[in-house]
């Protein structure tokens, strides 16, 4: 008798569970609010609130409604960004304000209580380059410094002494100037991800290892294309490409 109770049990279950997935997913867009319904990115503050980079601006959703800081705060006469696309977000070091990536040589600082944007040109002054016309990727390391990948060379940024450095293929080993993702990791192992593939940064010799598998290398002959990269609970790294699917680099064979 205990057995076919459990076996009506599991086939309940089993009916049921459709539905109550159905009923769990709610869809936003622009009738919910958002400005627009093109999402790049997504992050959470301190307080629950829930940040969008959109081609937009920056909106921000409390559980309740949305708030928009794109063409419609501009249109009221408050100061907003320069550029309206953003690319990347990440939530500052006090966990209150936000940085914005934008399609522009500037990335933005957002502080919620006071709605305003502060602006950080990405201008490298000393090697030539021109400045920067998309920032893919910013994170923090674990001196606090910040690391942004564009498509003009990789950027390191010290907030507290308003310091901006620049490393690029002609200043270092980097195999291209096109960097679309920047991770660093639980153990402060920065690693880059360009279109010629990931990189460790060595900080003893101050260059980059290009990682290699048993199989090959992630920096092959047709420049694998690494777009996103994150660490799960293991230590492992899932690094994401263009066009050639997902690997997973596990650091301890």
């Amino acid at each position: 008798m205990q057995k076919v109770n459990y076996l009506l049990l599991l086939i309940l279950l089993l009916t049921i569970q459709p539905s109550m997935w159905a009923q769990s997913i709610r869809t936003y867009d622009v009738s919910s609010g958002l400005s627009t319904n093109s999402i790049k990115a997504i992050v959470q503050d301190d307080m629950g609130h829930i940040w969008f980079a959109t081609t937009d601006g920056l909106n921000v959703f409390n559980g309740k409604e949305f708030k928009s800081y794109g063409c419609s705060y501009r249109a009221v006469g408050k100061d907003g960004i320069s550029t309206l696309n953003i690319m990347t977000l990440l939530l500052h070091s006090d966990g209150k304000k936000i940085w914005a990536g934008t399609q522009s040589s500037s990335i933005y600082l957002f502080d919620p209580a006071t709605e305003t944007f502060k602006e950080v040109a990405l201008i490298n002054e000393t090697e030539g380059l021109p400045a920067p016309n998309l920032c893919y990727s910013i994170d923090y390391d674990r001196d606090g410094n910040l690391w942004i990948g564009t498509d003009h060379g990789l950027f390191i940024y010290n907030e507290e002494n308003d310091c901006l450095n620049c490393l690029s293929s002609l200043s270092s080993n980097l195999p291209s100037n096109s960097l679309h993702s920047v991770f660093c990791d639980s153990s402060g192992i920065i690693w880059i991800g360009s279109v010629k593939g990931l990189l460790k940064y060595n900080p003893a010799a101050r260059n980059f290892i290009a990682v290699k598998t048993e199989k090959g290398t992630f920096r092959n002959e047709n420049g694998l294309h690494i777009t996103t990269i994150t660490e799960d609970r293991s230590g492992n790294l899932w690094v994401g490409t263009w066009n050639q699917g997902f690997a997973i680099l596990d650091r301890n064979c």
